[in-house]
């Protein structure tokens, strides 16, 4: 998915064959492991696109290298910005 179709409120998941991947860094990461082992990753089927660390302001941990927010598992975090090919939007609107 490209950064710019992004919507506050947008409810995200991994694409088909992934799955959610929180890293243990501070603050908490959320990222896409790309494997097939059944063990590894999160079995949480969404994240909530929040915004940009300018539109959320004081409310989330600074994090330098990563620029969008989601909330997974209730914890406000950063996206890793490598991964955003790998995640999908998970309720498509209907057309009119």
């Amino acid at each position: 998915m490209k950064v710019k179709d992004l919507v506050k409120g947008m409810f995200l998941e991994p694409r088909p064959g992934c799955r959610w991947s929180v890293v243990l860094t501070s603050p908490l990461t959320l990222g896409v492991f790309k494997g097939t082992h059944p063990g590894v990753g999160e079995k949480e089927d969404y994240a909530i696109y929040l915004g940009t660390r300018q539109e959320l302001g004081a409310s989330v941990n600074r994090c330098e290298w990563s620029n969008r927010y989601c909330l997974f598992q209730g914890q406000i975090m950063p996206v890793d910005s490598s991964d955003w090919r790998y995640i999908n939007p998970a309720i498509q609107e209907p057309h009119a």
